[in-house]
């Protein structure tokens, strides 16, 4: 790999340097992923501020009942799908090409995504939302480990922040987008804001696939610098050595057992969050 002066790319000035060396493509892909992960998150929302709205178009007009089968319901089925997808993701990605694979998961929470605007009853609107936890659950752990071969330690929680960033833009965008075309048009307006924070996720993709290489595993780290392209790719892929190595550390034991119930908090308070806007938007 060709290294050139990194004082002298104008990525310093946003802590992106590292990205010169590695060629226009990866500093096209790492924008493409920051594309991708916006408006992936961005739909999440979409679903909060029109409650009432959705659950009208399928004859849920009982509070209670909107609050279950829309509030409730399809959360609770998307993270569900979302969390198998995401741990089998880091299997996944040992056989196959990541690239690929971030390609496929857009695509298949991406064209749900779509659907949910053309949904004609709640059955179907509960498949296509549930399908979209393919691509959040898949998106999200590709991600970070394609940054991290485009990275050094130095700089990998700079470009890691980036994304981040745009994931949390995305939700409060698509948020402020799904609610002010439901309430321009309470029939309708719900459904273009899906078909509408869907479509430039796919332009995004298409692009990432045409032009941009996946960065060599292992290609961030100082130690295998200038030598992990001459490795082959199973010299890099996790063992069951490796998991039980992982469970022998009590610090990273410890960070599994606060990890998974210390999240139950932040999905609850998504959905009482949801509920609350509707309630007030209904004020």
């Amino acid at each position: 790999m060709k290294e050139r002066p990194l004082e002298k790319s104008p990525l310093r000035f946003f802590g992106l340097e590292e990205l010169a060396n590695h060629g226009w493509n990866s500093i096209l892909a790492f924008w493409m992923i920051m594309g991708m992960a916006f408006f992936l998150f961005a739909d999440q929302n979409l679903i909060a501020p029109n409650l009432k709205n959705i659950g009208a178009s399928f004859g849920l007009n009982n509070q209670k009942d909107v609050d279950w089968y829309i509030g409730g319901v399809i959360p609770i089925l998307f993270f569900i799908l979302g969390g198998a997808v995401s741990v089998s993701m880091g299997y996944l990605s040992q056989k196959y090409s990541r690239k690929t694979l971030i390609i496929f998961s857009v695509f298949l929470g991406e064209i749900p995504c779509f659907l949910s605007g053309f949904a004609t009853s709640y059955s179907e609107f509960v498949i296509y939302r549930t399908l979209t936890g393919f691509g959040l659950g898949g998106i999200f752990p590709l991600l970070f480990t394609v940054l991290g071969d485009y990275f050094s330690d130095q700089s990998r929680s700079t470009a890691a922040a980036y994304v981040s960033l745009s994931m949390g833009i995305g939700l409060g965008v698509g948020q402020l987008f799904g609610g002010v075309l439901g309430n321009a048009d309470p029939i309708n307006g719900w459904r273009m804001s899906f078909i509408y924070l869907s479509i430039p996720s796919f332009f995004f993709a298409v692009i990432y696939w045409i032009f941009c290489k996946e960065p060599i595993r292992g290609g961030g780290e100082s130690e295998w610098q200038g030598i992990a392209e001459k490795f082959p790719e199973e010299s890099f892929h996790l063992l069951w050595s490796d998991v039980r190595l992982l469970f022998r550390n009590k610090t990273n034991i410890g960070i599994f057992l606060q990890g998974i119930p210390g999240c139950v908090p932040w999905g609850v308070f998504r959905i009482l969050s949801g509920l609350l806007r509707d309630f007030l938007s209904s004020r």
